[in-house]
């Protein structure tokens, strides 16, 4: 829904465009990058003032002056005062969602440096031609690929901010608590935020669960402490510029000096020089047997960039199966009238699982109107795992790839834990056979 402002009062116009240069930059950065306001969908539906009071009020909420019911008391109370697209209009601003596809490098091209555009190197997939071409002949790393959440430090002559991917910015007692004691400025270092409690590292979802809270303004729990491990570290202007002349060993031995001269919760990732592929894929199926997500193998040489990177390559497990699509589950937020999720299961129904990524938003708005429950969908994940609650079957990390108009009959939960087995040996996307 698009929040319209009409008038044929030149002056009223005038005065309302005077308004929207003034605060509309503040509510593209609240909504697109900055701070979190600690405020759930489903408070609207009993939340019940204008413009100006709107934006005092998401300050106010941002800086936490209103926390906890005491915030949702107040929302409620400015509800109850304002008209229906008023509370349309507020309700996009603190669930970060403007309705309008408009993206950080959209606001930026218009307001320049208006919020926090996170450089970010990605990796490419495993294939002959990039082995040929980056890593035959040479000497790289093979380095843990971890499963945390991504996060970078940044050190901008002396002020220390930490921002997810997305541009989310940690609440600063993060980064302190990460740099316990350093006089150096002017760096990033790039890696992954985990949560140890007691001594012990949670695992990726409750970790995660842990990470958003404490975005949103959330205390970490008894016992619980937040580490990052890094595998880079770059000088500021080139990671605000988005690359470097360094190569990387040059980086990673920097982040290693670095942590050895200050006092620091930050530890290197686990890193290995290999000479060929071989060796790499024989680390990687150890790590896998241990119950690591994966690796991801880096040239020495290579200069980091913001972009995709033919020179950086995840080795990770990837398989697909085909499943049962029994049910749907509607979007929230900007999905909200689309599909949010297929709740999938294998032939025998003792596999299930809910998949909501993968999806165009094309796709999501057709699925949802046109449900073909009952047709087998084709599923790409990285492995089964068990319910240690009920000892049930589900995947780990799965995402839509399409529905199998090919075939009627979905894989049992059997043949799903073999095409993953299959893979893991021969660490390839397994080949199915249709049965």
């Amino acid at each position: 829904m698009a929040i319209k402002i009409e008038t044929n009062i030149p002056q009223l116009q005038s005065q309302i465009e005077a308004i929207a240069k003034q605060k509309l930059p503040w509510a593209m950065r609240q909504t697109l990058n900055d701070l979190a306001f600690g405020i759930r969908d489903a408070t609207y539906d009993e939340m019940k003032r204008e413009f100006e009071s709107m934006i005092g009020l998401a300050i106010t909420l941002s800086e936490r002056g209103y926390t906890g019911q005491s915030a949702v008391d107040k929302i409620r109370w400015w509800m109850s005062e304002v008209g229906e697209e008023s509370r349309e209009l507020f309700k996009y601003l603190v669930l970060k969602d403007i309705r309008a596809k408009v993206n950080v490098s959209i606001v930026n091209s218009v307001w320049p440096d208006l919020l926090v555009d996170i450089p970010y190197q990605r990796c490419s997939l495993l294939s002959d031609k990039i082995i040929s071409k980056s890593f035959e002949g040479k000497q790289f790393y093979s380095q843990l690929k971890l499963d945390g959440m991504f996060a970078v430090l940044v050190n901008n002559g002396g002020s220390l901010s930490m921002y997810s991917r997305n541009g989310s910015k940690f609440p600063d007692w993060v980064s302190k608590h990460l740099i316990c004691d350093s006089k150096e400025k002017d760096y990033a270092i790039e890696g992954e935020l985990v949560v140890k409690q007691y001594g012990m590292v949670l695992g990726r979802k409750e970790s995660n669960g842990i990470l958003n809270s404490v975005l949103s303004g959330g205390e970490l729990p008894d016992g619980a402490r937040i580490q990052m491990i890094a595998w880079n570290m770059l000088p500021y202007n080139d990671w605000k510029a988005g690359k470097t002349n360094k190569e990387y060993v040059e980086c990673f031995n920097d982040l290693d000096n670095f942590l050895l001269r200050n006092e620091t919760l930050i530890r290197l990732v686990e890193s290995y020089k290999i000479s060929n592929l071989e060796d790499a894929l024989n680390l990687n199926n150890l790590r896998m047997a241990r119950g690591e997500e994966g690796s991801v193998i880096k040239t020495l040489t290579h200069k980091w960039k913001n972009g995709t990177s033919t020179e950086c390559v995840k080795l990770k497990l990837e398989a697909s199966v085909d499943l049962l699509w029994v049910d749907s589950i509607e979007g929230e937020g900007k999905a909200e009238g689309m599909l949010g999720a297929m709740c999938l299961e294998s032939s025998c129904g003792k596999l299930k699982v809910n998949v909501g990524t993968g999806f165009t938003d094309k796709e999501r708005t057709d699925l949802w109107h046109n449900k073909r429950h009952g047709s087998v969908v084709e599923v790409i994940a990285n492995d089964t795992i068990t319910n240690k609650k009920d000892s049930s079957l589900s995947l780990f990390l799965p995402r839509y790839v399409g529905i199998r108009g090919d075939k009627d009959v979905a894989d049992s939960a059997d043949r799903c834990i073999e095409i993953f087995e299959s893979a893991k040996k021969g660490f390839t996307r397994a080949n199915k056979i249709n049965s």
